[in-house]
């Protein structure tokens, strides 16, 4: 069972530039787990400072999952580059009792088997709202460890999810499947 030993808190990122000022807070949390959000939080805002243009506008917000298991983070990232929408990115973090948890924790036959599970349960979703591409969709449930990077472990199973244009067109949003841990019997 996770045991979570804090509250959570807030750190403050202030950037003050003759060009823009804004200040990001994102959750503080135990020091190892801390530098792992903070250098993430911290190399977002540098390329963002780095790359910026008069038009461009960022957003990060954060989103936590808590379970008996873990604390998770899904992490939204959207860049406004003055054009017909933002382009997003995702990117999440579990912490558990026994570290952070990944996809990299799969073994590749796993990482195969949720990949059916996900393609079958998702491409029924995309159908039914009229958003499904067939290519877009082959490479973005395709069973590697880059597609299935965005994953949450939650009290009952994994919570996978996929950028815009990864599975589906930008129009279809954010999305999501859920995987529970008995999937070996599914």
């Amino acid at each position: 069972m996770f045991a979570c030993p804090f509250f959570l808190t807030f750190v403050p990122i202030t950037v003050v530039d003759p060009v823009f000022h804004f200040t990001v807070c994102y959750p503080e949390l135990p020091s190892k787990y801390n530098q792992v959000i903070g250098s993430f939080i911290e190399e977002q805002v540098r390329k963002y400072c780095s790359s910026y243009t008069e038009k461009q506008q960022l957003w990060i917000r954060y989103t936590p999952y808590v379970s008996s298991l873990s604390l998770s983070f899904l992490f939204q990232k959207s860049i406004d580059y003055g054009g017909a929408h933002p382009m997003h990115s995702l990117y999440t973090f579990s912490i558990t009792d026994s570290g952070l948890f990944s996809v990299l924790d799969f073994s590749l036959g796993e990482l195969s088997l949720i990949s059916q599970i996900v393609q079958k349960g998702l491409k029924e979703e995309l159908q039914a709202s009229s958003m499904y591409v067939e290519w877009m969709f082959s490479e973005g449930t395709a069973p590697t460890y880059e597609n299935y990077r965005n994953v949450l472990l939650l009290e009952d199973g994994y919570l996978f999810f996929f950028e815009p244009y990864q599975v589906a067109p930008y129009a279809s949003g954010i999305q999501s499947y859920f995987v529970p841990f008995d999937f070996y019997d599914l």
